[in-house]
């Protein structure tokens, strides 16, 4: 939703003045949020992505685990629990590192489009 959003500002930015700037610093947040999205998803999509040869990712890891879980007559073994655990401890270390770049790369380019007034409607 970031990017998207970023990108959108950057489009209403053409023609501004400050369009060069914004370009720039959304191209800096985009950056950022690559590695933190390339963990999280697979940013590649492919009709067919276990074909592809590209691994799973995290978002991906917890479907298969709840599928394995959910298939089960009786409660998840251990391996499924220190899966589970591992899992989230890497979710929750990339979130960690979307609400840094939020706070300091996002609140940066946010200011710099407001500071130029940059029209919500282009007009």
């Amino acid at each position: 939703a970031i990017r998207g959003q970023v990108e959108e500002w950057t489009r209403r930015a053409e023609g501004h003045r400050a369009a060069a700037g914004v370009a720039e610093r959304g191209e800096k947040v985009k950056a950022a949020l690559a590695p933190v999205e390339s963990e999280l998803i697979q940013v590649r999509k492919s009709r067919y992505a276990n074909a592809s040869g590209m691994p799973p990712r995290l978002a991906d890891e917890l479907l298969h685990l709840q599928a394995v879980v959910a298939s089960a007559d009786w409660a998840p073994n251990e391996q499924s629990r220190a899966l589970f655990a591992e899992t989230v401890a890497a979710v929750d270390g990339q979130l960690a590192r979307l609400k840094e770049i939020e706070d300091t790369e996002v609140r940066a380019f946010v200011e710099y489009v407001q500071e130029f007034g940059i029209p919500v409607i282009p007009m």
